[in-house]
């Protein structure tokens, strides 16, 4: 399942991703990582990059906020 909405995650609009990452940061599974860490990367929209902050942060470790940073 976490596999199959991580896949998700690249064809979505924005309001989408947002609700995608949220879920994947509740299901915790380390698998979706990466693709959150591209949403992350790829998408200049707040709510997207808001939620994939929060979720790479609480669920997979500060070690990843730093792609935030750019």
């Amino acid at each position: 399942v976490t596999k199959a909405l991580a896949e998700q995650l690249a064809k979505a609009d924005p309001a989408s991703q947002a609700v995608l990452i949220s879920t994947l940061a509740v299901r915790g599974d380390t698998i979706a990582a990466p693709a959150v860490v591209k949403a992350l990367e790829s998408s200049s929209d707040k709510t997207v990059r808001t939620a994939a902050v929060k979720a790479l942060d609480r669920c997979w470790g500060s070690g990843h906020v730093r792609y935030c940073q750019s």
